[in-house]
């Protein structure tokens, strides 16, 4: 059993639906599953899952929802000489703030208004408020200083998107800070990126531009606060899991000069795994299954979070807490999950000294700071990536299908 989890809608996915069959696994992997959902997201949960068994879920600890009614993304604006200007923004509708939401999530659920109110009021008393600040931001912005940070991850997007493009021998992106703003100068041919891209995405859903590759990198920046502020694993897509690896080596690597590529991640494989996702999906399993077997579980997660992390461990945890249970009759699969390897001294000796920062070129964040003490006392960001893609699916004009 792994210690805690973030499960986060990400760009790039497709359907309008949660997947239950996810959350279900992380709720059996993990003694804290962190749910960061947007309203759109709270209400399947209600739908799919019930009020009262989704109660029951935050009522164990195991679940935590952590509400989203703001949002990021990068605006773009043209100037006089019809210039491209692009910005940060953090910014929410009205009618997402809290209180009105999930009273209007409930009585359009339930139907009546002095029933929705109650149920709201007590969903509302579990959930947490996510609190977006200057601090993302500000870190975003120092990433635009580093250059090779900046060039990696654009062509990363590129091959991961439109593996026919040919990206030029001689590749340019550059990006020009301008106080709270920031210009783009490129040779890449977004007409034959979009010919190629639209092969797999109708053009209504989204188009790969300038402000859409950086809007990437805001949300891998994102990923990494989020883990580091929660101390938790994250269930991630493909290919916002690629872009989080090069932001957390990018920040490991203002530690030192000499240090060029780093793998900071291995893969681990448990093959008796159960098909739990796929169960519960195909509904072989009722979700309210999955509420008693977390309830069941709670001692044995108890027991097996003062214990060391050993691989070996996750599986007696699992073999232990399914038995005789529905689970245990379903067929077995491969589940992987990427630890984090970094070694730690490399870290701890460049926080101690004072160095850190300096040995890139590059200034260090205080969040960046945050980060690299973290992992030099120990933290380790996994990833949990199993065989699927996708976490949460759903359709929006800013986002695009992945591999």
């Amino acid at each position: 059993m792994l210690e805690s989890i973030l499960i986060r809608d990400q760009k790039g996915s497709v359907g309008n639906m949660v997947d239950l069959g996810s959350l279900a696994e992380a709720l059996i992997y993990y003694g804290e599953v962190r749910v960061l959902a947007k309203k759109y997201i709270i209400e399947e949960l209600l739908l799919k899952i019930g009020p009262g068994p989704l109660i029951r879920l935050l009522e164990t600890g195991i679940l935590k929802l952590i509400y989203e009614f703001d949002m990021i993304g990068i605006h773009t604006r043209s100037n006089e000489n019809k210039d491209e200007i692009h910005s940060p923004v953090i910014f929410h509708a009205v009618n997402d703030e809290p209180d009105e939401a999930f009273r209007n999530l409930l009585f359009s659920l339930t139907g009546q208004s002095g029933k929705s109110r109650r149920i709201a009021k007590k969903i509302q008393s579990l959930v947490k408020i996510i609190d977006r600040n200057d601090d993302l931001i500000n870190a975003f912005y120092n990433d635009l200083d580093n250059k090779e940070y900046i060039n990696n991850s654009i062509k990363e997007l590129l091959r991961l998107y439109v593996p026919e493009y040919t990206i030029p021998h001689s590749f340019n992106f550059q990006v020009k800070r301008e106080d709270k703003s920031f210009k783009i100068a490129t040779n890449l041919d977004f007409q034959e990126i979009n010919n190629f891209y639209h092969l797999r995405i109708p053009k209504s859903d989204s188009s790969i531009a300038n402000a859409y590759l950086m809007n990437h990198l805001l949300d891998a920046r994102e990923n990494s606060r989020l883990c580091a502020e929660f101390k938790s694993d994250i269930y991630i897509d493909s290919i916002n899991r690629k872009l989080l690896e090069l932001c957390f080596s990018s920040i490991i690597q203002k530690t030192d000069r000499n240090i060029k590529e780093i793998e900071i991640f291995q893969n681990f494989n448990f093959e008796n795994s159960k098909a739990i996702r796929e169960a519960v999906n195909s509904g072989h399993i009722n979700f309210l299954d999955i509420v008693k077997l977390v309830e069941k579980s709670l001692k044995f997660k108890e027991w097996i979070s003062e214990k060391a992390d050993d691989h070996e461990l996750i599986k007696e945890y699992f073999k232990e807490v399914n038995s005789g249970s529905l689970i245990d009759k379903i067929p077995g699969k491969t589940v992987r999950w990427s630890f984090f390897t970094t070694a730690g001294f490399i870290i701890g000796s460049a926080v101690e000294s004072g160095l850190v920062g300096t040995g890139a070129g590059i200034a260090l964040s205080a969040f960046d700071a945050f980060v690299l003490d973290l992992i030099a006392k120990g933290w380790k960001p996994n990833l949990f990536i199993d065989s699927i893609n996708r976490v949460f699916k759903y359709i929006t004009n800013s986002c695009a299908l992945s591999t």
